[in-house]
């Protein structure tokens, strides 16, 4: 065999190893990347409309992004000119958000699966970007209540100086 021959063999065979060892590291990132939980939270995808606590209308829509390892909430509502958005994910096994708030901040919460149940999720607060303390004003917790695949509610706490407030919003499916 000439050396030209050789190489292009041996670049071949490289190149299928590198292929299969890519393709085995998606399948097991993948499997990996996946929970009951966030499951769950992927079957909201598409728009909603819905109201608050005070009978305002609402609007939230959801999207997969990253390969199908996150999801993105959008969440919008009279008076404000842009959404807020949320993140979805995955860290080590554990459902997280990252809320990213009108206020400027950015509040972490974590699923508490013992406060939880088949259909709800409560999340609570982990930690946060653009706060100098938790007194800072932030989100401080979201419980997700699925009702039927057409509806379903979310709780948001609202925390300043060790004091807390909650709003509630209802969804309907839009599409």
């Amino acid at each position: 065999m000439t050396p030209a021959i050789v190489f292009r063999t041996v670049a071949g065979l490289a190149l299928a190893l590198c292929l299969s060892a890519a393709t085995l590291a998606a399948q097991q990132m993948k499997e990996k990347e996946s929970s009951p939980e966030l499951d769950r939270m992927k079957g909201l995808v598409g728009t909603w409309k819905g109201i608050d606590s005070e009978g305002k209308p609402v609007n939230v829509s959801y999207k997969l992004v990253s390969e199908g390892t996150a999801l993105m909430e959008a969440l919008g509502s009279e008076g404000h000119a842009e959404s807020m958005v949320t993140m979805y994910h995955l860290d080590q096994g554990l459902l997280m958000l990252t809320h990213y708030c009108s206020m400027g901040n950015q509040p972490r919460l974590q699923l508490d699966k013992r406060k939880g149940s088949d259909s709800t999720l409560v999340f609570t607060f982990r930690d946060g970007t653009n706060m100098k303390s938790v007194d800072d004003p932030h989100i401080d917790g979201l419980t997700v209540i699925f009702r039927d695949k057409s509806h379903f509610a979310q709780e948001w706490v609202f925390k300043e100086k060790g004091k807390e407030e909650k709003e509630k919003f209802s969804y309907e499916r839009v599409e």
